[in-house]
């Protein structure tokens, strides 16, 4: 019998096991069947920790398939943790039939992975916890040997980088590659978001991702809070301030925080524009000056100064020219401002 006749044999006998139907279906589809089983054979074995089982369901799917690049791919990972010199062969088998494959990347970051000194990772993750980030992240490279991180070491790798001075593109770069390469992996996606709380220009878009990560990811919500403390917030932040607020109704600080600093732009801003009406006062505009202080006086009816002196200005333009000659001293100013009609 020729030996697709028995390849085809054996993968039908294979879906009928399984329950699959054979009838009606093309080559391909059968052999794809096959495979299939068999790396749910693997997968199996793998997880009772039997990898010589494991191995025997590959090498029966490399039959149905040699050049599978799922196969050859779970043949690497298997040898790596077992057979190094195996791991070498079916990485280069791996590289002839797939050379454009991004999993060959994947395998030699693993294969790093197991050669790494971890015994530095301690001291290099209580420099990043210090806020020494550069030396943090130089010697996180130097334990790569200028090589990418492995994947396990990646999320933190990155995060770092992103809080060092002139590594915040690079790090978010590499932690928005990991979120790509797998959207459902909550701790890439809070490491991305945590990450774009260290800068002005990208804090609210973190917050923003940690708002949506802290009902499913419970170490978002410290982050979400002290992100919305570094925020120099806006009124316009509001939304931000009250979202976190429905979910965290006895956390005062938060909502305090939002009040104090939008509350002292505003007293900093009507302290400017009354600056300048008084600027005008001085240099005799009195009827800009008095525009000015009823503008500050919309803005803050309280504003008992903007009150004087926008009850003096128009009493000033009724006096004779001479006296409006030079600058008003700021003693003369507050005379005229407590002066009764």
């Amino acid at each position: 019998m020729p030996k697709y006749a028995l390849k085809t044999l054996s993968v039908a006998v294979l879906c009928a096991l399984s329950g699959m139907t054979y009838a009606n279906l093309p080559d391909t589809a059968i052999a794809n069947q096959g495979i299939d089983v068999l790396l749910q054979q693997a997968s199996f074995w793998q997880s009772r920790n039997r990898p010589d089982m494991a191995r025997q369901a590959l090498d029966r799917a490399l039959q149905v398939d040699p050049a599978s690049e799922e196969v050859l791919y779970r043949q690497a990972q298997l040898a790596l943790g077992t057979d190094r010199a195996a791991y070498e062969g079916w990485l280069q088998k791996f590289k002839q039939l797939h050379p454009d494959s991004a999993r060959i990347e994947i395998l030699q970051n693993q294969a790093q992975a197991k050669t790494l000194d971890r015994s530095e990772l301690p001291q290099i993750r209580q420099l990043a916890s210090q806020g020494k980030a550069d030396e943090a992240a130089l010697r996180y490279r130097t334990l790569f040997n200028g090589n990418p991180p492995p994947d396990d070491l990646a999320l933190e790798y990155y995060q770092t980088l992103a809080g060092t001075k002139n590594g915040w593109v690079q790090g978010r770069e590499g932690l928005e590659q990991q979120v790509r390469r797998n959207p459902a992996d909550l701790k890439a996606r809070l490491a991305l978001a945590e990450a774009l709380t260290y800068r002005d220009e990208t804090r609210r878009e973190g917050i923003y991702q940690l708002a949506e990560l802290s009902g499913s990811v419970p170490e978002a919500r410290q982050s979400w809070r002290q992100a919305l403390l570094w925020l120099g917030a806006e009124s316009s932040d509001q939304a931000l301030y009250e979202r976190y607020a429905q979910v965290n109704p006895n956390d005062a600080e938060v909502v305090q925080h939002f009040m104090t600093v939008v509350n002292a732009q505003a007293e900093s801003a009507q302290g400017q524009a009354r600056a300048a009406a008084f600027k005008d006062l001085n240099a005799g505009r009195l009827d800009v000056a008095a525009r000015k202080f009823q503008q500050a006086l919309q803005e803050d009816p309280q504003d008992a100064e903007a009150w004087g002196s926008s009850n003096c200005a128009p009493r000033i333009t009724k006096r004779p020219s001479a006296a409006l000659s030079g600058p008003v001293s700021l003693i003369r100013r507050n005379v005229l401002v407590g002066r009764r009609p």
